[in-house]
């Protein structure tokens, strides 16, 4: 897999910054609903890309850590799960992506996705 990238990266341009400011404004949204079980990232992205979504994975890892953090920083805000949904890409794939997003990340302070 690719090295990490950092939010600047992945984030470049108009639609990687909508991209982080839309996905912080859902979690926003909709956090004040109690029906809200959690919220999904990433969801059948390997479809687009032809590699099984691997390099997109260092973007979504991103993401997720940002979201996390941002819902961290919100204190009133109501903690809902983020996870991760892909298409099945068989046992060996999923590995990969399991072991790839749950690494703990050593440039970020230790911290996982």
């Amino acid at each position: 897999l690719p090295a990490d990238r950092s939010s600047p990266d992945c984030y470049s341009g108009d639609e990687g910054t909508n991209l982080v400011n839309s996905a912080k404004s859902i979690v926003r949204q909709f956090s004040e609903y109690d029906n809200t079980l959690f919220f999904t990232a990433a969801n059948e992205i390997a479809l687009n890309s032809g590699d099984a979504g691997y390099t997109s994975l260092p973007c979504v890892k991103a993401l997720v850590r940002d979201v996390h953090k941002f819902q961290d920083s919100c204190s009133a805000m109501r903690s809902v799960p983020l996870l991760y949904a892909g298409q099945d890409i068989g046992s060996q794939g999923r590995r990969i992506v399991s072991d790839y997003l749950s690494c703990v990340d050593e440039d970020n302070g230790g911290e996982h996705a």
